[in-house]
């Protein structure tokens, strides 16, 4: 991966990684990842619920479509 200079920069993808911390200082690199992450991600609560209501809705819909049919 390049960064906005265009060096390069080692990526390292974890499957599971371990969220436990050992020290003041693994506890304040891991918040700071989880908050950036969260950020990056562009989450809210407002969004949360809205995909739960949209994916309701959806399930709702294919429910009464299949019930409708002979």
């Amino acid at each position: 991966m390049l960064d906005h200079q265009l060096v390069p920069q080692l990526l390292e993808v974890n499957q599971s990684p371990s969220l436990t911390t050992d020290s003041p200082l693994d506890k304040k690199i891991k918040k700071a990842l989880v908050t950036d992450t969260i950020r990056i991600w562009n989450l809210s609560l407002k969004r949360k619920y809205k995909a739960k209501n949209d994916k309701k809705t959806q399930m709702q819909k294919r429910l009464l479509n299949y019930q409708e049919k002979p």
